[in-house]
């Protein structure tokens, strides 16, 4: 089982469309906002992709008043003890190399801003490295 931990917003929104004003109850602002974070997440699950397919993924849960350290983000993050981490775990068939699918990650852009509660000194993945490591992706014993 893979586990991945993230600093970024990847919330699951279910929101794929532009914003059609008839018949949502949502303002157009509303709607953006749920839109990037769905467009995060929808990154995160097309990087899977490209080295297997993943199965039995549970939907992201936001974990509040974390601290980055205790989940090995990078050490720029450390002293903070009151930061949002989105958290989830998938499945996957075959043996894979869990080097090569944190460089798939890295360096990805995604969409800062949402209900992160730091900020990055750039909008993109961080997956390599001890300072700016951003999210964590690790195998988990079943």
């Amino acid at each position: 089982m893979l586990g991945i931990y993230s600093l970024i917003d990847i919330t699951q929104t279910g929101i794929n469309r532009n914003y059609r004003p008839n018949g949502s109850k949502l303002t157009q602002e509303e709607w953006d906002y749920k839109r990037n974070q769905q467009r995060n997440w929808d990154t995160v699950i097309q990087l899977l992709g490209l080295r297997f397919q993943p199965f039995d993924i549970t939907v992201p849960i936001c974990m509040n008043n974390q601290r980055p350290a205790a989940y090995g983000f990078g050490w720029i993050y450390g002293p903070l003890d009151d930061v949002n981490i989105w958290k989830f775990s998938c499945r996957y068939e075959h043996p894979i190399d869990i080097w090569t699918l944190r460089g798939d990650f890295d360096n990805v852009p995604i969409i800062t801003g949402l209900d992160e509660t730091i900020s990055f000194p750039h909008s993109c993945f961080t997956s390599i490295g001890d300072k700016y490591l951003n999210i964590v992706i690790t195998l988990l014993e079943v």
